[in-house]
This record gives structure tokens, C-alpha cells and sequence, in this order.
């Protein structure tokens, strides 16, 4: 029975997801942006939220609020790098997901990402 007020979104972030044990190669996604520069420094970043998140969550079993969590986390970290690097590199990370889809970037990336890393 739904739980009062429990949201579809909110129900949605307790379903169980599996994280793959070796990562999919995704280089063919977003025109092989992810193959280079910062491109292959964002899943370097990636890849090791998504393994802490992982290793944490192996005994009780992921959520895909565990997946939400670690992506938005290393986000945040891979921004906070790029906002080091030369103004050239940040403009080329913005382009990379200028390509007249509705969903913003970052959800583009989430999915993208989903792929990489769970089944």
C-alpha cells in the first residue's frame, strides 16, 4: 500500500539498482567527448565516486538514490576541477552538451552515465 504523501519520484529513488562490476565504455556517447580532455578526466572523477558508492552499498544493496547521490557528488568535485583549468577547456566541456536536446546537460550525462555503470 502507498504511503501518504510518498511521491512517484520519491518511490522511484528506492528502487534497487545493480552496479556492473567492471565500468561500460561509453566513448562513442556525445561524439567521443568523454575519449579526451576534460572529457576523460570527468569519468576518472566519476569512476571513483561510483566505486566508493558501490563498495558502500555491496552488503545492503544500491538504491538508485545511491546512484543520484554519488553522480551529483562527483559533479560537484569534477566542477570544482574544472573551474582550475584554462578557460579553453571549460568552454570545451560546455559545448560538448550543446546539442539541441530538451533535457538539460546534466540529465543528458546522468544517462549517459546510468549505462556506464549499472545494468
Amino acid at each position: 500500500m502507498e504511503r501518504e504523501g510518498e511521491s512517484e519520484a520519491t518511490k522511484s529513488l528506492q528502487r534497487p539498482l545493480r552496479f556492473r562490476k567492471d565500468w561500460k565504455d561509453i566513448d562513442d556517447r556525445f561524439d567521443g567527448v568523454f575519449t579526451y580532455a576534460p572529457g576523460k578526466e570527468y569519468l576518472r572523477v566519476m569512476d571513483a565516486h561510483m566505486s566508493a558508492k558501490r563498495e558502500a552499498t555491496a552488503a545492503c544493496g544500491a538504491k538508485v538514490a545511491d546512484y543520484q547521490e554519488a553522480f551529483r557528488s562527483g559533479e560537484k568535485e569534477f566542477y570544482e576541477l574544472l573551474a582550475t583549468e584554462e578557460q579553453e577547456i571549460q568552454m570545451v566541456w560546455q559545448v560538448s552538451f550543446c546539442n539541441g536536446s530538451p533535457l538539460p546537460p546534466d540529465s543528458r550525462r546522468m544517462m549517459a552515465l546510468l549505462h556506464r555503470y549499472t545494468w
